[in-house]
């Protein structure tokens, strides 16, 4: 499964992904950099296709980078073995990158969501297993007798002008294919500069939030409220001023 960096997986909230983990994984998941071990993911990639990771061999109680990296190379193997399309950044993983783990871990829980016996896209395939079934237990349908005459009487061929027609009708003229191209390629450039300034201004927040909890044992205010700001949710009602406030 290839998933675009635009696609709607990709901004699940952490909140929600912490979440899930500890409901299925983890009860005692606390941190996105926690994953940096690698022992999550095999735990994902297990329950979608249980047998696939040799759960025996991976190093549960992982802490140092080598373990990390045992632990991701007995991913990649069950990566390969299913033929999942994803790319697997041990470097950046291993070394509680937040970010590229954060963008692996909305990955993984869309793939969960579409292909592990509990996830959501079973549920769509198990409603529509009945609708299925019904289907296929049907009678088919008797076709009604052909008229005599109408089927001993073969189909005359178009005449060569008319075939012409239709061809000329059917493909696009050169302007509007050009025309076509070019929305094309302005969308492309449109997405890719919309990606670059989200990965600008989300490595400046991720910045700010590591300088707030090196600094909480402070016991600033000022951080504190910083930190809610900055892990405010739709479900916590949050308003975005009107105006943009200005930083001398």
């Amino acid at each position: 499964m290839a998933m675009g960096m635009m696609n709607e997986g990709y901004f699940v909230g952490r909140k929600e992904l912490s979440a899930w983990i500890q409901s299925h994984f983890q009860p005692n998941f606390a941190k996105i950099e926690d994953l940096a071990n690698g022992v999550v993911y095999c735990q994902i990639v297990d329950s979608i296709y249980p047998g696939a990771v040799p759960m025996s061999k991976v190093k549960m109680q992982a802490r140092t980078e080598v373990d990390s990296i045992h632990n991701f190379k007995i991913l990649q193997t069950a990566f390969s073995k299913k033929k999942i399309d994803r790319y697997i950044d041990v470097d950046k993983l291993s070394k509680r990158s937040f970010q590229t783990n954060m963008e692996f871990l909305q990955f993984m829980k869309c793939y969960w969501d579409m292909h592990a016996p509990n996830g959501d896209g079973a549920h769509v395939l198990a409603d529509a297993q009945p609708a299925n079934e019904a289907t296929a237990a049907a009678p088919p349908r008797k076709q009604p007798p052909k008229d005599p005459p109408a089927a001993e009487e073969k189909a005359k061929p178009a005449p060569a002008g008319a075939r012409r027609v239709t061809s000329m009708n059917k493909a696009p003229p050169p302007a509007a294919s050009q025309q076509l191209a070019a929305e094309v390629n302005e969308l492309k450039n449109s997405v890719d500069n919309l990606e670059r300034e989200r990965d600008f201004y989300y490595s400046k927040l991720r910045e700010v939030e590591i300088l707030c909890q090196n600094n909480e044992g402070e016991a600033n205010p000022f951080l504190q409220q910083v930190l809610d700001i900055l892990y405010k949710t739709d479900d916590d009602e949050f308003i975005a001023p009107e105006e943009p406030v200005s930083v001398a």
